[in-house]
């Protein structure tokens, strides 16, 4: 898995302010001059700066909402891969477990049959048995 880079969700965030910054000014300016019948230059240039206020905090808000969903998911993602880490390590070691307690099994069961074997005087050429890895 890929290493997560903060620093993407940090460029996405003032990627989305200056467009939605962008957009709502131009919105803004449209519907000024669209309004604009018999009023000044400067009214409506006036009008426009003070409408920039509320497009600047709305553009800021949806950036930081941008942001925080992102290091959100940062966040879910790191504790999503530490928890599959410790599930793949405990797994690891229930099945190397396994393997030996397997192994330990069949060894005291051939030990068991040569005991019988060799105790009523049979021969017993029966091979040991053989381990490869993880146990098989």
């Amino acid at each position: 898995m890929e290493p997560i880079n903060p620093n993407r969700t940090r460029i996405i965030s003032v990627i989305a302010y200056s467009v939605l910054f962008a957009l709502g000014m131009t919105l803004t300016a449209w519907h000024e001059l669209s309004m604009a019948q018999e009023r000044a230059p400067l009214e409506i240039i006036v009008a426009i700066i003070g409408n920039a206020q509320m497009v600047s905090v709305a553009s800021a808000g949806f950036a930081a909402l941008v942001e925080a969903g992102g290091y959100i998911v940062l966040l879910a993602a790191h504790i999503i891969q530490k928890e599959q880490e410790k599930a793949i390590a405990k797994g690891i070691e229930q099945g190397t477990d396994k393997a030996y307690e397997d192994a330990a099994k069949q060894n005291a069961a051939y030990y068991r049959r040569m005991r019988a074997a060799l105790d009523a005087g049979e021969p017993f050429d029966e091979p040991p048995p053989m381990f490869g890895r993880n146990g098989r």
